[in-house]
């Protein structure tokens, strides 16, 4: 008993100090992607540190923590991160829509290449009836399985499904105009799809693409090869377009901030709030990296994650609509 009030007592004493440093330093480092892979990694946890500062400021306060200036410094990184959430929690400023419009839905699954329970993917579409369906790491088994439930369903199929984790696929109930495999320059399977739709009287592209992990150096540098490539293709289109996937990079990772600074792309989770997809470490180590990215003639009018497909990544659904940007 004695034991465990001394450390209780501990905990409270050093936590807004030790944790708080650990925290802001982790929050200084997580800016610094443009420098280097390791820092772009804190990238992927902001939401853990802003969270973490704000207990140890309140911790601090609470326990009168010596320096006293110290729970109010802890604000300031705390602010930093902040700032980064804030406009997953504002409303966007949409395009000009015409009333009645029906929404196009869409839905990005990471199916993870080891879970074979086809049943809930198949479950999770019948409950969801997206229009539009992306599979990253989409096997051949997965591809047979949906043909057989559900090919009536979604006839349309784009299938580039391959064993392991690099597997892309599309299904849909709306016919495609075009459908193509981009290869990237370094091979090794990597590549990037596209389909192509008519909707509301417009050719729009769906770009789809799943980048490697950035588990060290050279697969980040890869990773941020393959966002970069996709960027300059895409840059200076004129027409709506999207582009979804399971990017392995949060919003604030460097290499998304260069796709959205050069592309105009606005995520379609924006207004919506923070929701991670990717459960690392029985969910502690979360991240946001599967994302739907639009142009501004899209307005977003429904976003959820919710949904279980057997997969270590949560679906990501929207409701959108095509307008005339301003």
């Amino acid at each position: 008993m004695v034991t465990a009030r001394r450390r209780a007592k501990w905990i409270a004493q050093n936590l807004p100090l030790v944790g708080g440093l650990f925290f802001t330093v982790a929050t200084a480092a997580s800016f610094g992607g443009r420098w280097g892979w390791a820092l772009d990694l804190f990238s992927h946890f902001n939401w853990v540190y802003g969270w973490g500062l704000l207990v140890c400021a309140a911790v601090g306060l609470a326990t009168r923590q010596r320096p006293r200036w110290l729970p109010f410094f802890l604000l300031v990184p705390t602010a930093a991160n902040a700032m980064l959430f804030a406009p997953f929690y504002t409303a966007q400023a949409g395009a000009v829509f015409p009333a009645n419009q029906p929404p196009l839905r869409i839905a990005n699954l990471n199916i993870y290449a080891e879970n074979d329970d086809y049943a809930a993917v198949v479950a999770y579409i019948r409950q969801y009836q997206p229009d539009i369906i992306f599979f990253s790491e989409a096997e051949p088994p997965l591809m047979a399985y949906l043909a057989t439930h559900l090919a009536q369903e979604y006839p349309y199929v784009y299938d580039e499904s391959v064993r392991g984790t690099v597997g892309l696929a599309f299904i849909s109930r709306v016919p495609f105009t075009d459908a193509q495999t981009i290869p990237y320059p370094s091979g090794r399977r990597r590549r990037l799809i596209s389909i192509t739709i008519t909707w509301q009287g417009q050719a729009v592209p769906i770009y789809a693409m799943h980048p490697y992990p950035p588990l060290g150096g050279r697969m980040a540098t890869m990773r941020n090869t393959e966002i970069s490539i996709v960027r300059d293709m895409v840059r200076d289109h004129t027409a709506p377009y999207i582009l979804l996937g399971d990017f392995n990079a949060t919003p604030w990772s460097y290499p998304m901030r260069q796709l959205t600074s050069a592309t105009g792309l606005h995520y379609a989770s924006m207004g919506f709030g923070l929701r991670p997809t990717w459960r690392g470490a029985g969910g502690l180590l979360s991240a946001p990296i599967d994302h739907i990215l639009l142009t501004p003639a899209w307005q977003v009018l429904f976003y959820t994650t919710k949904g279980d497909i057997g997969s270590d990544h949560s679906p990501v659904l929207v409701d959108v609509v095509l307008g005339n940007a301003p």
